[in-house]
């Protein structure tokens, strides 16, 4: 687990936890709905503040990958922009088979998200009309091949 995922998780768990807790003590000792509802109120913003610290973080490292993702896309664009097609073509195929295999790896095909098997259909088109190689670092053209026969032809 990150370090900067615990701040959030005490505030969503340990927080509310400890505050029901006291509400339930302090409801028996006092018997007042008043002291109730303001522990309940209270431990209600603790779950909000940390939802929103948690959202915050992930969003924070949703930037992060897009910027990385937009950093391998330049990379291959100026390999085709200078004249080396064939390696910025492989270099893209690659990521694809990377990025199919991390997608399902160790799943059935039946067990796939619909979004998540129709990205398979499209490859499944795309390695029928390319000789797709990639860098082939693992033979991952190859695991993606026999991966693919299990995918059913799109529908569409």
């Amino acid at each position: 687990m990150k370090v900067y995922y615990v701040i959030p998780l005490i505030i969503l768990f340990v927080v509310p936890g400890m505050l029901a807790v006291g509400t339930i003590v302090s409801y028996r000792k006092n018997r007042t709905i008043f002291h109730c509802l303001v522990c309940l109120l209270v431990l209600w913003l603790g779950i909000l503040i940390g939802a929103g610290i948690k959202n915050k973080l992930e969003y924070k490292q949703h930037v992060v990958f897009m910027a990385d993702q937009a950093s391998h896309l330049m990379r291959y664009v100026t390999l085709i922009r200078e004249g080396e097609v064939e390696r910025g073509i492989n270099a893209l195929d690659g990521d694809i088979n990377w990025r199919l295999k991390a997608s399902a790896w160790g799943k059935k095909v039946e067990e796939l998200p619909q979004e998540i098997l129709a990205a398979w259909q499209e490859a499944k088109i795309y390695y029928a009309k390319y000789d797709v190689v990639g860098y082939d670092y693992n033979n991952d053209a190859d695991l993606i091949r026999n991966k693919l026969n299990e995918v059913p032809w799109s529908q569409y």
